[in-house]
This record gives structure tokens, C-alpha cells and sequence, in this order.
């Protein structure tokens, strides 16, 4: 009976070593989904990164892992709550030169590209979106917005000169943090109804500012076409003006004229006075 117990107890412990073997086999397996990489560490410092495809183990007491998504990644500043990143009106208000309000609604959208950097400095996305995106916009668009007229503001140059402010300020401070910046776009610039108008007259004659710079460029390509075909046909007179005066070449013209003529000159008498002769004469007359 005693026997019995021993072996009962044996078996007992071994199950649970078994068990514990597993678990522990079990959590020191790691996998990476498509997507993403894991970033490795020791003792809660970054040392490696685990990309898709492969299996791999880790020692479960002295190491861990980070998911991090690389996937393009995109963040909207709306003045429609819900569509950006919180349940409010989140969109950028610009006080423009006139003093009008005019919130702006754009959308970012940046990719990690070295993930152990980027967990190093952010850790994780929702810290670089509040520490870099939100701010970087702010400053960008505000800075260059509120020295435009809220009757330019709108229009594709406005539109393009806060662009390019708001992606060289989220350039600049993501730079050297594993994320890049890969555009911003402009979604809506929401005037107020009484200078709607206003701006699209101010686009309007933007783009007649344009068509008219491209007929004075085509005018003076052809301006520029007709001097370049003048000067040709004068340096062409010039030259035979030249070979006119020698008298070779006058001769020639002479004897290159009469053969196109049915008329042929005889030089006869004392003066040399010439005759001609009609050879354009049918021989049944």
C-alpha cells in the first residue's frame, strides 16, 4: 500500500513538472504576424527585433516582447466628431491675417521603419500621435495660416503652402525616431458662408492669373520662333546679295533663264545688237 503511494506521488509530480515544462516551452515560442515586428527585450531593454515568417524562443525570465505595427499609419484632424482621433472637434484652427477663424481638416500618414528605434523613443503609437503628429501639425499650419488672407486660405496655393509647412515640421521631428513621414494631405478648409464667395472669386482669378501667364509664355516662344525664322531669311538675303556681285554667278542666272525661254538670242552686226528667234514654231505652219 505505502508502495502504491510512493508511485502515486511520483506520477503526480511528474505530471506537474510536465506541465510546467510545457507552459514554460509554450510561452518561450513566439510568432510575428504579417504586418508587424516584435521588438526583443532583456531585462526591459530593447536588444532585437523578430520579424513575420519564422518561429521563435525566447527565455520567458529574463526576456519579453513588443508588437509593433509598420503598417502605413494614418491620423485625421476633423472638426466632424468622430472622424478624427477623439469624439470632438479636433481639426486645426487657424486665426488667419483678417482675423477669421477657419478650422482646417487634415489627414497624416506616417510608417515605422525601424521599430526597435521607434519603441526605444515612442514605445508605442498613440505617444508619437500626441508627442509628434498632433503638435508638429499645430505648429506647421498654424505658423504659415495665420499670415494668409482668409480669402487665399482656401485656394490651392494656400492649401499647398500649409501642406508643405505641416510635413517639414513632422519631418523635422520625427527624424532619427524609426518613423517616417509619408504625406500630408489637406481635406477640407472650412470658411465661414459669408467669405465663401469671396474665395472662390480668389481662385477664380488665381486661375486667370495662370491661364494668362501660359499665353504670354506661348507668345513669346512664337515672338521668339519668328525673330529666330527673320534672322535666317535675312542672313539667306545677305548671302545672296553677296554671290550676286560676282559676275560667275550672274552669268550663270542669265544662261539658266534662257533655257527655260523658247527664244534664242544671236548677237548680229557690227554692234552686236541681238535678234532672236522664235524655236516654239509647229513645222506643219
Amino acid at each position: 500500500m505505502e508502495t502504491f503511494d510512493v508511485l502515486r506521488g511520483g506520477f503526480t509530480i511528474l505530471v506537474v513538472i510536465g506541465l510546467v515544462v510545457s507552459a514554460v516551452g509554450a510561452a518561450s515560442i513566439e510568432t510575428v504576424d504579417e504586418g508587424h515586428v516584435k521588438v526583443v527585450k532583456y531585462k526591459g531593454e530593447a536588444r532585437g527585433t523578430f520579424t513575420p515568417g519564422d518561429w521563435y524562443f525566447i527565455n520567458p525570465a529574463t526576456q519579453s516582447t513588443v508588437s509593433i505595427n509598420t503598417r502605413p499609419q494614418k491620423m485625421t484632424f476633423s472638426d466632424q466628431p468622430g472622424e478624427g482621433e477623439k469624439n470632438r472637434d479636433d481639426s486645426i484652427k487657424v486665426i488667419t491675417h483678417d482675423d477669421v477663424r477657419v478650422p482646417v481638416n487634415l489627414q497624416v500618414t506616417y510608417k515605422v521603419t525601424d521599430a526597435r528605434q521607434f519603441y526605444e523613443t515612442w514605445q508605442t503609437h498613440e505617444n508619437f500621435r500626441a508627442r509628434v503628429l498632433y503638435p508638429g501639425v499645430e505648429d506647421g499650419v498654424l505658423e504659415v495660416g495665420g499670415g494668409t488672407e482668409s480669402t487665399v486660405i482656401a485656394t490651392d496655393e494656400g492649401r499647398s503652402v500649409m501642406r508643405k509647412a505641416a510635413f517639414d515640421e513632422l519631418q523635422e521631428r520625427a527624424e532619427g525616431t524609426g518613423a517616417v513621414i509619408m504625406s500630408v494631405s489637406i481635406k477640407k478648409v472650412n470658411l465661414p458662408s459669408d467669405i465663401t464667395h469671396a474665395a472662390a472669386q480668389a481662385q477664380a482669378m488665381e486661375q486667370q492669373k495662370v491661364a494668362k501667364q501660359k499665353e504670354i509664355e506661348i507668345a513669346e516662344l512664337e515672338a521668339e520662333r519668328k525673330l529666330i525664322e527673320a534672322r535666317g531669311d535675312k542672313e539667306a538675303a545677305l548671302e545672296r546679295a553677296e554671290a550676286y556681285q560676282h559676275e560667275g554667278v550672274i552669268e550663270a542666272m542669265y544662261i539658266e533663264k534662257l533655257d527655260e525661254t523658247d527664244t534664242v538670242y544671236i548677237p548680229v552686226g557690227a554692234d552686236g545688237l541681238p535678234t532672236h528667234l522664235d524655236v516654239n514654231t509647229d513645222e506643219d505652219e
